[in-house]
C-alpha cells in the first residue's frame, strides 16, 4: 500500500493482544471473573509476584486457570482498562534494572 503523505510504501499488519499469565490468590481464580488485581502473598521475589505491567487495583478478567501452586494460581488474564502512563515508566525501569 502506498502512503501519499509519507511518499512511501507501507505494510499493513494486524496486531492481536495475547493473554498475560500472572499469579493470583486461589480464591480469585474463577474463569470469567472481573477482579481488581491484588498482589498475591508470595514469598519469592520474582516478576510473577510483582509484574511490572500491572498495578494493584487495576481491573482484569480471568480467562483461564493454568496451574495451581499451594494457595496461589497461575491464570491467564486480559486487561479491562488501558494501562496508566506511570506503568510505562515503572516497566522501563524494571526492564533496565534501575530502581
Amino acid at each position: 500500500m502506498y502512503c501519499p503523505a509519507l511518499a512511501e510504501e507501507l505494510i499493513t499488519v494486524e496486531v492481536e493482544e495475547l493473554p498475560v499469565k500472572i499469579l493470583v490468590d486461589l480464591r480469585d481464580a474463577m474463569p470469567g471473573a472481573v477482579i481488581r488485581y491484588r498482589k498475591p502473598g508470595c514469598q519469592e521475589n520474582s516478576e510473577d509476584c510483582d509484574p511490572p505491567y500491572l498495578e494493584e487495583g487495576e481491573r482484569i478478567r480471568i480467562l483461564r486457570e493454568v496451574e495451581k501452586k499451594n494457595n496461589l494460581s497461575i491464570v491467564e488474564v486480559e486487561f479491562i482498562d488501558p494501562p496508566h502512563p506511570r506503568l510505562w515508566i515503572r516497566a522501563r525501569r524494571k526492564l533496565l534494572g534501575k530502581r
